[in-house]
């Protein structure tokens, strides 16, 4: 019998680091700006007019902050202009210098990244600090996540807080998610679930995949909040439909448990296999467990020699202890008994029992061709 690994919640932990917002902002606005975060690039917006270089060029020559932000954004996009990045951190610098927020904030991805410009995050926490200062969400976001994670100055988790309020009293769903874990895990502040629900609906409300991740996960859990696995299952569900790799894992294991939904094995292999193509390890080792098993879908030793080959190279040590049965027996390939040795020492020294055992019985069996009877059981 294969050991199927059901975790359900225990990997909230796997959500819990905040992540920066890479986004340049597409559009300044005249007046002073509103958000913006670390985050990947989003799509610039539609020119209004026809894009005209030269007229734009001559006007940030001139000293215009919005033509030089406009070539910034264009430059950096390589939108109706080549790709020059260095061009983008000129133009942004030149604008970001004369107080535009969005400028600001683009020059201070680009230089927390290191794209375009050789990383300083000390440089970029100057700049994000003045854009958010001028209202602009994102930036006051990417600051947080600065206190938060000690990048580019001092760690601190009370600043971090603070700023990640500023941001989300704008209405800005991520830094509302992330509002709602420091009160969920009392960090530069006291713990507080009853108000980390509050401000993780807000998000899951506004559609942040994470967000409603969390939110699902402590409402089936009843961890800061009443069980209500009916309404948890619909965050986790949306969270999933969205791609949330810990979601359709934990969706995966609702169906394949029957805690919540009723049990379908078929339905518990499709968010498995979600979560597994995302690279969760957990889904990996579940999923090749079925695929062993012939649980949920057809049997196929290949296909579970695949999944669990995966998750032992991401240190799994159940996966890494299977494979090395499976190798060991030729199941779902050829034998393989050197790499199948390689496999039982990987397992035994990230923790697994059977991996020990069969080690110390091989030894002292000094030669003898010791075998496993059976591969781990399923932990339920």
């Amino acid at each position: 019998m294969t050991k199927r690994l059901i975790i359900l919640l225990v990997i909230l932990v796997l959500a819990l680091s905040p992540t920066l917002t890479w986004a340049q902002t597409a559009t300044p606005s005249a007046k002073k700006a509103k958000s913006a975060k670390k985050t990947k690039k989003q799509a610039p917006k539609t020119q209004e007019k026809p894009f005209d270089l030269k007229a734009i060029q001559d006007q940030a020559e001139l000293g215009d902050p919005i033509a030089q932000f406009q070539l910034g954004f264009s430059y950096f996009n390589g939108q109706n202009v080549p790709l020059n990045k260095s061009l983008a951190a000129r133009w942004y610098r030149q604008a970001a210098e004369q107080g535009l927020a969005e400028a600001q904030f683009n020059l201070g991805v680009m230089l927390d990244r290191g794209d375009g410009l050789a990383q300083n995050q000390t440089e970029a926490v100057k700049w994000y600090q003045l854009a958010a200062e001028q209202n602009l969400a994102e930036a006051q976001f990417n600051l947080a996540v600065a206190y938060e994670l000690g990048e580019g100055l001092t760690k601190d988790p009370a600043e971090a807080r603070k700023w990640y309020q500023v941001a989300a009293n704008l209405g800005l769903a991520k830094a509302q998610r992330a509002l709602g874990l420091m009160y969920f895990r009392g960090q530069g502040l006291d713990q507080n679930k009853a108000e980390a629900v509050n401000w993780l609906q807000k998000a899951a409300t506004k559609g942040d995949a994470k967000a409603q991740f969390w939110l699902g996960s402590i409402l089936f859990k009843g961890d800061g909040a009443p069980i209500n696995k009916k309404e948890a299952i619909a965050w986790l569900r949306q969270a999933a439909s969205q791609g949330q790799a810990e979601a359709q894992f934990n969706l995966g294991v609702i169906y394949d448990t029957g805690d919540g939904l009723k049990k379908n094995l078929k339905q518990a292999a499709k968010w498995y296999l979600m979560a597994a193509n995302q690279g969760l390890v957990e889904a990996q080792f579940n999923l090749a467990v079925m695929n062993d098993r012939g649980e949920g879908l057809a049997k196929n030793p290949a296909e579970a020699l695949k999944w669990y080959k995966k998750a032992a190279d991401l240190g799994h040590a159940d996966a890494q202890y299977n494979l090395a049965v499976m190798l060991e027996k030729g199941e779902g390939g050829p034998v393989n008994r050197e790499k199948a040795q390689e496999w039982y020492k990987k397992a035994a020294e990230n923790g697994s029992s059977e991996a020990q055992n069969y080690l110390a019985q091989s030894k002292n069996n000094s030669g003898a061709n010791f075998q496993p009877k059976t591969k781990t059981k399923p932990a339920k």
